[in-house]
């Protein structure tokens, strides 16, 4: 694991070299998140490469995605973890009350 030194960092930089800019301010995080996330995707898609079967294709990106994932917190400042940690976990989280919601609104009405 690479020691990091606590400063914010200008840029992530992927295990191909790909570079997605920091953004500050919570405002900016989403994007932040969705450019992560697809250099993520671009990234693990590439070096999983194409493999026989769907299945083995699934695994060896999911593979890849967990590697790209670790490497990046592995040179993040654990400040910048913990941020990107809570936005995730809150979108999860808020995503589950939406569906509890629609799924209270669609139950049939009792008498």
């Amino acid at each position: 694991m690479k020691k990091h030194s606590g400063q914010v960092p200008a840029a992530f930089v992927l295990r191909s070299g790909a570079v997605v800019p920091y953004r500050r301010g919570p405002e900016e995080m989403q994007g932040l998140l969705e450019e992560l996330k697809s250099a993520i995707i671009k990234d693990s898609l590439a070096r999983a490469g194409v493999g026989a079967d769907t299945s083995s294709m699934v695994l060896a990106v999911g593979r890849e995605m967990i590697a790209e994932v670790t490497h990046l917190v592995d040179r993040m400042p654990p400040v910048i973890a913990r941020g990107i940690f809570i936005k995730l976990l809150y979108d999860v989280a808020l995503q589950r009350l939406q569906a509890d919601i629609d799924a209270y609104q669609r139950r049939p009405p009792t008498m």
